[in-house]
């Protein structure tokens, strides 16, 4: 057994089923508890800092009803510690907590000034547009290519790797977007809808590019 101070004492082998564990000489004031493979099908748990006071320390929801482990002799400052919900016997122990996803904000506009304003207020940060068809008053767009498209590029937005701006933009009317001399085609260069950009940047997803699940999320992944 481990000696004090700092020092830990484990049970590699705890009983279950109604039986109890025991530290009858449990170390005192900054030792650590140690049950290890016990109770809980080959996962650890520990009570830090415990102090012996004569007390117990008792594991409740660590066993089948009507049985307990305790350790004997285990206290902190008279009082006891519990740690309900631990996983039971033969479950595997719980999956490390994943990594955080990277939030995007969303913007919707409608037409090239908005559009601008929307880039000028988040120029600051990364920049994902996409440019669809205007919906109608039951929210469908003129654009056969746009309602296919969407989805697609909205599950595609779980792959950013960083914080962004995603601005969905509504191009306008069929007759507006079919006038050469438009705003999007004269100044941002755009030649269909749908079409998915990188603001600032060469990466560009047109048509039917915009269907493929791979390319969207190539683009929305890439640095």
């Amino acid at each position: 057994m481990a000696g004090p101070g700092g020092s830990s004492r484990s049970l590699p082998s705890a009983a279950r089923g109604g039986s109890s564990v025991s530290l009858p000489d449990t170390d005192r004031g900054d030792s650590s508890v140690c049950l290890t493979g016990a109770v809980c099908g080959g996962s650890s748990v520990s009570l830090p800092d415990v102090v012996c006071r004569g007390s117990s320390v008792s594991l409740p929801g660590a066993v089948p009803e009507d049985s307990a482990d305790s350790l004997q002799g285990a206290d902190c400052s008279g009082s006891s510690v519990s740690l309900p919900g631990a996983a039971p016997e033969g479950s595997p122990g719980a999956p490390p907590d994943a990594a955080p996803m990277a939030r995007y904000e969303e913007v919707s506009v409608t037409g090239f000034e908005a559009f601008n304003r929307a880039v000028e207020q988040y120029q600051d940060k990364t920049i994902f547009a996409y440019f669809s068809g205007s919906k109608d008053a039951e929210g469908k767009s003129w654009c056969p290519d746009c309602v296919q498209a969407e989805p697609v590029v909205r599950e595609g937005l779980k792959h950013v790797t960083e914080a962004c701006v995603f601005i969905y933009c509504q191009v306008g009317e069929r007759t507006y977007w079919k006038d050469p001399n438009n705003d999007f085609r004269q100044k941002l260069k755009l030649t269909a809808v749908p079409t998915l950009l990188k603001y600032g940047t060469p990466q560009k997803l047109v048509e039917s590019e915009c269907l493929q699940a791979t390319l969207v999320e190539m683009l929305f992944s890439e640095d």
